[in-house]
C-alpha cells in the first residue's frame, strides 16, 4: 500500500530560472533522480524535491511546502511529475 501522493501542474510557458539544463548549484544529499523528456527531479534525503529543466507546462514548479516525499517520477510534458509521500 502506498502513502499519500501528489502531482503538480502549471502553465508557465518558458518558465524563469527553471529552464536550466544542468542541476542547480548546491544540489546535494540526493537519494533518487527521475528524468522526463526535458526536465528532471531529484529527491533529497530530507524528503524534499528539487526540479530543473524545461518548464513549458509547469513541470519544474515544485509545490511550496512539499515534504516527506519518498519517491519521485517524471514523464513527458503531458505526464505530470509525481511524488509519493510517507504515510
Amino acid at each position: 500500500m502506498f502513502g499519500p501522493s501528489t502531482r503538480w501542474t502549471g502553465d508557465q510557458l518558458g518558465g524563469q530560472l527553471s529552464n536550466q539544463r544542468i542541476p542547480p548549484a548546491g544540489l546535494n544529499s540526493v537519494m533518487a533522480v527521475a528524468a522526463g523528456y526535458y526536465h528532471n527531479l531529484a529527491l533529497r534525503s530530507n524528503g524534499t524535491v528539487v526540479a530543473w529543466g524545461l518548464n513549458s507546462d509547469g513541470q519544474t514548479n515544485v509545490p511550496a511546502g512539499l515534504s516527506n516525499v519518498v519517491a519521485v517520477a517524471a514523464g513527458s510534458s503531458i505526464l505530470w511529475p509525481c511524488a509519493r509521500m510517507a504515510p
